[in-house]
């Protein structure tokens, strides 16, 4: 990461950086003065450093601070609010050891099981079966089962396999239709429950949504907008124009509070904002 951030420095012509906001994945909460030791090691100043979690950092891209909601789901899912007092409000990020329900990883694994099932017989016949052998080159399943327990990084392996459960969602395969539907009624709940902790008029908040599986799947997107607003149809929900490096800075700004630091987030919000 220092690498980057020197190459900026040079681009815009500065001596350094009075502080660097980061947001960072895998974090829950605002990290300890040993983790932030533990992340920096000798690349930054521990005292310059301002860390949250990237879901943070994407919710303050889509409210500048102000309530709203944030519900991300590519290869892990999680959700985050702020309340009307400034509070932040997690719900979800429970990990792959988990099962991780919303996310890309959890429909690969879903997936993965039905096909196994199927090939098996004790499970229904899907689509899912024949895509499996082939997305991950096997002949048979306990060859797959080699390759996934001997890959260094099995997680990615199994949420990789979305894409095919995806695919199998749009041919109206049985079992990819009722793992996207269990996904979205958990990315649903998750979402309504935050919508619910947020101290404001729900007519004026704001509900982001980010991540592959809404960004590269507008069916689902759709489809879970389409569930959400039955029950709420006075919110707004959109994919956020800012992104979460510009909600990182915004964010940090907002807990430094530096003089003019209003004036420079409206400016740099302004930048993504048409």
């Amino acid at each position: 990461l220092s690498a980057p951030v020197k190459a900026l420095i040079r681009q815009v012509g500065a001596d350094g950086y009075e502080t660097i906001f980061i947001g960072m994945s895998a974090l829950y909460n605002n990290p300890d003065k040993k983790l932030l030791d533990e992340f920096c090691s000798d690349a930054f100043p521990v005292e310059r450093v301002v860390m949250c979690s990237d879901i943070v950092a994407a919710l303050y891209g889509l409210t500048l601070g102000a309530p709203g909601v944030m519900t991300v789901s590519g290869t892990g899912m999680m959700g985050a609010a702020i309340d009307s007092g400034g509070k932040l409000v997690y719900s979800g990020g429970w990990g792959y050891l988990l099962n991780d329900e919303g996310s890309c990883y959890s429909i690969g694994l879903k997936g993965i099981m039905a096909a196994l099932r199927d090939i098996e017989g004790i499970g229904a016949p899907t689509i899912l079966t024949g895509r499996l052998l082939e997305f991950y080159k096997v002949s048979d399943s306990r060859e797959f089962l080699e390759y996934l327990y001997s890959s260094e990084v099995p997680a990615r392996v199994i949420a990789y396999f979305a894409t095919e459960v995806l695919s199998a969602y749009k041919k109206k395969d049985t079992s990819a239709r009722a793992i996207i539907g269990e996904t979205v009624k958990i990315l649903v709940t998750h979402t309504v429950k935050l919508i619910n902790s947020v101290n404001t008029n729900a007519g004026s908040l704001r509900v982001g949504v980010y991540g592959d599986l809404f960004e590269k799947n507008e069916d689902i997107l759709n489809l879970f907008k389409k569930k959400l607003y039955r029950t709420h149809p006075e919110i707004k929900i959109e994919i956020p124009s800012v992104p979460p490096e510009a909600g990182a800075v915004i964010y940090g700004l907002m807990r430094q509070r530096p003089g003019g630091y209003k004036d420079i987030i409206n400016k740099l919000a302004s930048y993504y904002i048409v």
